[in-house]
């Protein structure tokens, strides 16, 4: 994501807010938590850049503790729907990576009790077609063993006319394989 960071204001991953969600990320992997301290900094961007921010901030300013009125799930609505926006159409990020995006924003609102329609959030993630795959012709085959040694021949043929998967042969022995002896293989 190339959300640039804000020459007018340094945001810290620190603060009372921070703990909590550090609190709520706890039972998750570390590539988890280090997934989800990016998107939230990246959201702290965002909004700092929306709202105006200058000097040093931290994740407590983007809960509007002070703010007491109803308006302040909308404002956090409508900067969340932005974000979302700005994700798929400024960036370009597929809806599989904002919906992981936005699983980190949920959890840090709901681990500071903010309650969100979180629903009503979600379906502004505009679906991304996902990459078609294909089966290779003979002559894109044929150019690939032509510039590879045997080793990756022997791969490239075996993938390519097998449902073997490309994960399952490192596991992949010798006494797997069983001679064919009508095609002497």
């Amino acid at each position: 994501m190339t959300l640039q960071k804000p020459q007018n204001f340094t945001f810290t991953l620190k603060g009372n807010a921070y703990q909590n969600f550090e609190y709520g990320s706890n039972s998750n992997a570390e590539a988890t938590k280090k997934n989800y301290r990016y998107a939230l900094e990246r959201y702290g961007w965002y909004i700092g850049s929306k709202l105006g921010w200058a000097g040093e901030h931290t994740p407590d300013g983007f809960i509007f503790k002070d703010d007491v009125s109803d308006n302040k799930n909308h404002q956090i609505e409508s900067l969340l729907s932005g974000w979302i926006s700005k994700l798929q159409e400024g960036q370009h990020l597929k809806s599989s990576s904002v919906r992981q995006f936005v699983a980190a924003i949920k959890l840090f609102y709901e681990m500071n009790s903010i309650a969100l329609p979180w629903k009503k959030i979600k379906r502004g993630i505009k679906r991304t077609n996902p990459h078609k795959d294909r089966a290779y012709t003979r002559e894109e085959i044929k150019l690939l063993l032509s510039h590879v040694g045997l080793r990756l021949r022997a791969i490239i043929l075996l993938l390519s006319s097998s449902a073997v998967l490309v994960g399952a042969l490192p596991a992949l022995k010798l006494g797997h394989l069983t001679k064919i002896e009508q095609h002497s293989l």
